[in-house]
């Protein structure tokens, strides 16, 4: 048997790294835990709203049933929230999923459908791109999915103020990186909600959405191995969205 004696010191620095790794650790945990608990609270908010809505028109019903006509409107309103909350959970739990197959995609052949889509939905708005890397390496609807919310998010938040929407887009290589930039000239986006606008259910403006478009670009880059950030001078400065994606 070889017996190896160590310094002192040294068995208490270990010690002491093991032990700080495991607060960290704890920490993280409660912090997830946290996250979680805030999460399922603001989706079982949001799924209850609508369905109290319906059970008040029901009730309402059953009392005075000549209002169906009016009602009905109503119901298949809040039923359509309903189903466009649950669309986007499922975007959003197949968002965070590991991209196995990617391929080549040139980044033009996305952005002109989705102005295309935009288009033929009637929204308006100036689009321009600076091109500098043609390609980009993922999974194809991904990244269609990423775009589009990325888009849908400047045309929401537009400046009413302003004659017009505009959206930049501007498109280098930086190292194996593919990093796309899109700016807009919309509200803007104050320093202290950079970090809340990725995660689900957070919404600056509850008439706006339902807050899953960014959580789930978001995911949708980390299964990727990729980053996104925001930038933004303040209100009615504009916001720039920076994405970055490895390339093979």
């Amino acid at each position: 048997i070889e017996w190896r004696s160590f310094p002192a010191g040294n068995v208490i620095h270990a010690a002491a790294r093991d032990i700080d790794e495991r607060k960290k650790a704890e920490e993280m945990l409660l912090d997830k835990n946290r996250e979680l608990n805030d999460f399922a609270y603001r989706v079982s908010h949001d799924l209850k709203n609508p369905v109290n809505i319906i059970n008040g028109y029901v009730e309402l019903l059953d009392q005075e049933p000549e209002m169906l006509v009016e009602f009905i409107p109503r119901i298949k309103e809040q039923n359509q929230k309903m189903l466009s909350f649950i669309d986007s959970l499922l975007k959003l739990s197949r968002a965070g999923r590991a991209i196995d197959c990617k391929i080549d995609i040139e980044i033009i052949n996305i952005l002109n459908s989705v102005e295309t889509e935009f288009r033929n939905a009637g929204i308006k708005a100036e689009l321009n791109y600076d091109i500098q890397q043609k390609n980009i390496w993922g999974d194809l609807d991904s990244i269609y999915l990423l775009i589009r919310n990325i888009f849908e998010n400047s045309i929401k938040y537009s400046d009413p103020k302003k004659e017009k929407t505009i959206i930049d887009v501007v498109v280098t290589k930086k190292d194996n990186y593919t990093v796309i930039s899109v700016t807009d000239n919309g509200i803007g986006i104050s320093e202290e909600n950079f970090d809340k606008i990725f995660k689900p259910g957070i919404t600056l403006d509850k008439k706006k959405g339902t807050g899953f478009g960014l959580a789930i670009a978001k995911r949708i880059v980390t299964a990727h191995g990729g980053s996104i950030s925001v930038e933004s001078k303040g209100e009615f400065q504009g916001t720039t969205f920076i994405i970055c994606l490895p390339l093979p």
